[in-house]
């Protein structure tokens, strides 16, 4: 890897060439990584009339990161990549097959945890019921989750992240994609789904994962099960969507809802909402967790309904009034200004705030998006107007010169 260029072969073939020893000292100080191998490889092939020597010095003087770090980003294509490629799969090729045989329930985490998005932290509840892997264990025994996830992690095949939630890294999410055959994916991903429609058939579960990844948690959950169940089972997908429409328009009044206060309160609001939109097995298991918890409860037995049947959710985070609203041009978020000075961005799907942006000194007056869905523009009776990076959830630029308040915002159609 480090001597295929042509200007290197000699060194590479010749076990008494005088470079050998400047090649192995490379290979020593960069620990024998393949991908910094393949890095500094194809800065070596970009420019042949640099020494082994001198590259070697370069690197103990700079630092082996800092040196590749600087080269990465300039290397042409036609040195870096073809390799770059056979690097990363053999890599990741050789750690797969590092998991033992007994490790059924690893290999399958991993190959559902490659059909999520790419740089999704997704939670270890959530994997646990999308290949239903147990996360239930005895005093002192590690569940089956754990100790699978645990066995990605020992062979490097998952990054952990904090509050029981784990990433792929790009390259892994690619590599664990393609562990499933394209012709398998609807079958495998609807499988998934099915797990999630049975594991959520009781009531308790649902409280499970509110406890353990709150409101959120559960409408991710059912959010990305829907996504993965197949239209052709209408059984499956239609009780996904049943879940899911109550969770949503519920989440409003169960964001705070804690076991110990209010034992009753989560079925109690489940089995309100499921009667009033006419689910009646929802009602049924509602009631039936109801009567489990053996608490004082209220049931249902006609439909009341007092508000439109078109309203889905509402969502709950300002401190003040909400003065503007807009939705972002492919459809995915919301942001509102309000009169607690701060512009807030929300998912449509999940309902949940995903940046809180501040720095108006008054009310937020107006919101709007740019076409492009970049930016967002907002107006304040601060007198000013601030542009806001969407992704990043920064101000961009603060544009000053009203003598009074902004009222309204627009942004042209050529952004």
């Amino acid at each position: 890897m480090l001597l295929r260029h042509a200007s290197r072969q000699a060194v590479r073939d010749d076990p008494n060439h005088p470079e050998r020893h400047e090649a192995k000292s490379i290979g020593r100080l960069l620990g024998w990584l393949p991908l910094a191998l393949e890095l500094a490889g194809a800065f070596l092939a970009e420019w042949p009339d640099i020494s082994l020597a001198d590259y070697r010095k370069r690197l103990r003087k700079k630092g082996c990161l800092t040196t590749l770090d600087h080269e990465a980003a300039a290397l042409a294509t036609v040195n870096f990549q073809p390799i770059h490629a056979a690097a990363v799969a053999a890599t990741l090729k050789t750690q797969w097959d590092a998991l033992k045989p007994g490790d059924d329930a690893a290999r399958l985490l991993l190959r559902v945890a490659g059909q999520f998005a790419e740089a999704a932290a997704i939670p270890t509840a959530m994997l646990g019921l999308f290949t239903g892997v147990s996360e239930a264990g005895e005093p002192a025994d590690p569940s089956p989750l754990r100790r699978a996830l645990k066995r990605l992690h020992d062979v490097r095949l998952l990054e952990e992240l904090l509050e029981d939630r784990v990433r792929l890294h790009p390259l892994v999410r690619e590599f664990a994609e393609a562990l499933t055959p394209k012709d398998e994916t609807a079958n495998f991903r609807h499988a998934c789904a099915r797990r999630v429609a049975r594991a959520f058939d009781n009531i308790s579960a649902w409280e499970d994962v509110v406890r353990s990844d709150g409101v959120d948690g559960l409408q991710q959950s059912l959010t990305t099960a829907h996504e993965f169940a197949s239209h052709a089972d209408h059984g499956v997908q239609g009780t996904l969507s049943s879940m899911l429409r109550v969770v949503q328009r519920e989440a409003y009044h169960l964001g705070d809802w804690v076991l110990q206060r209010q034992p009753a309160a989560f079925a109690q609001r489940v089995l309100f909402r499921a009667v009033t939109f006419g689910e009646v097995s929802l009602a049924e298991k509602a009631e039936h967790r109801l009567t489990e918890l053996s608490q004082p409860c209220l049931l249902l037995h006609w439909r009341t309904l007092d508000e439109s049947i078109a309203l889905l959710r509402i969502l709950t985070g300002h401190q003040d009034s909400v003065n503007s609203v807009a939705v972002s041009p492919d459809g995915r978020r919301i942001v509102s200004g309000s009169s607690d000075r701060t512009v807030a961005v929300w998912d449509l799907v999940s309902g949940s705030r995903t940046r809180r942006l501040t720095g108006h000194q008054d009310s937020v007056r107006s919101v709007a998006v740019s076409p492009d869905g970049r930016r967002i523009v907002s107006g304040s009776d601060d007198r000013t107007v601030a542009v806001w990076d969407l992704e990043a959830g920064s101000r961009i630029h603060q544009l000053t010169g009203h003598q009074g308040a902004v009222n309204s915002v627009a942004v042209s159609p050529d952004g």
